[in-house]
């Protein structure tokens, strides 16, 4: 039983990592484009840059999605939601709660597993550091 949950957690774990690298692929190749990579007349320093550009606005992208989620999991934005939340109920005249009350609520709902976001940010962005600093190696003008 356990063989088969454990299977089904792989398939799973895969199938998030693999949507998210095709999301950061096609952002890296949406920039790549707009940035001139499958034009003519571009040097190759110019399509190194490109390139570049693509890896690190899809790394940053997911990375400050991934983060801005993990800190939501933790409870930075509970004040912001207990407010949003109190506000309405105020107005449509239903039973408000304490914080304490939104506060206990809340942490007995399970949190969505969501770092696999942020490495695959992470990934993404590493590559594009590193292609920034072999731009910068062979650009040495900048």
């Amino acid at each position: 039983m356990d063989e088969i949950k454990n299977e089904k957690n792989i398939k799973g774990s895969i199938l998030k990592y693999s949507i998210t690298t095709v999301i950061g692929a096609l952002i890296c190749v949406g920039v790549m484009s707009v940035r001139g990579l499958f034009s003519e007349g571009q040097s190759q320093l110019e399509k190194l840059l490109a390139i570049t550009d693509g890896f690190s606005v899809a790394g940053m992208a997911l990375s400050l999605i991934g983060l801005t989620a993990w800190v939501s999991g933790h409870g930075v934005f509970d004040p912001i939601g207990f407010s949003f939340k109190l506000l309405i109920n105020v107005v449509l005249g239903k039973k408000t709660e304490s914080y304490y009350e939104y506060k206990q609520t809340k942490a007995a709902k399970e949190n969505p597993r969501i770092g696999f976001i942020l490495i695959v940010g992470l990934v993404f962005l590493a590559v594009g550091v590193i292609l920034t600093i072999k731009y910068m190696q062979l650009d040495p003008i900048q």
